[in-house]
């Protein structure tokens, strides 16, 4: 009996493919940190599996998500697997996970390296009051000032239980937020007793909300919330006493 030997059909697939990369073989990349904050910049390194990163190459590192993109600056190929760079994130961009590419070519051309859903963007960590301060690090009137558009703001447990005391200057509000926390959670937010005062504490000219709060205004100047012009103001669960609101 005559036994033929047939070609290894992976090996034809191959061929036939254009020199396809063989089953199983995989180029990706991967980022440490795989996550960052808005609004803050910082050292990233990207490692490399299957890949060959050129040192004498220009190479472009983009995180991106249609039409978005970040780019690093500052690249540099430690080796064949590894490169870094500083990736900076807008205080505005949208929160999300993106896919990220490495090219090693001028004008972010040439050979091409990707993953998928490998980069997080977070909420920046200001967006959590953690104190019951009327200023600094930490504080409400923080809170406002990192804020992006649609942003909400929420509120540390550690503050359960707890009165924020705001005093001026105002708190200028121009981007649409919200204000949340559970109503059980009795956290509320008042005014200094300032005689003659007739600022508001809080001033808006865009919509704002406030869920599961309490507002306490002191005898006998109440807290003041000034609607101003293209504002609005929306309360969901909230306690009100002693609280002035002028719409302008």
């Amino acid at each position: 009996m005559k036994i033929e030997t047939l070609p290894n059909i992976s090996v034809l697939l191959f061929l036939l493919a254009g020199f396809s990369q063989p089953s199983g073989y995989t180029q990706t990349i991967s980022f440490s940190p795989n996550s960052g904050q808005r609004g803050t910049s910082f050292g990233v390194t990207v490692t490399g599996t299957g890949v060959t990163f050129v040192a004498t190459t220009t190479t472009c590192v983009q995180i991106f998500s249609n039409p978005t993109t970040l780019e690093l600056t500052g690249v540099t190929v430690t080796n064949s697997l590894t490169l870094t760079g500083t990736l900076n994130i807008p205080l505005g961009h949208t929160v999300g996970t993106y896919d990220a590419r490495v090219y090693q070519g001028p004008d972010c051309g040439g050979t091409q390296y990707n993953c998928i859903d490998c980069f997080t963007i977070i909420h920046p960590a200001c967006l959590t009051v953690i104190n019951t301060n009327s200023s600094g690090a930490g504080s409400l009137r923080a809170a406002f000032g990192c804020a992006s558009n649609l942003d909400s703001v929420r509120f540390d447990a550690t503050l359960n239980n707890t009165t924020i005391t705001l005093n001026l200057p105002v708190i200028a509000n121009d981007k649409q937020l919200v204000l949340y926390s559970d109503f059980a959670n009795n956290i509320t937010i008042s005014s200094v007793q300032l005689i003659g005062n007739v600022q508001p504490f809080i001033s808006t000219t865009a919509p704002l909300s406030m869920s599961g709060l309490k507002l306490q205004g002191n005898s006998p100047e109440a807290l003041i919330l000034k609607v101003d012009t293209g504002g609005g103001l929306d309360l969901n669960d909230c306690e009100l006493n002693l609280v002035t609101i002028d719409k302008n």
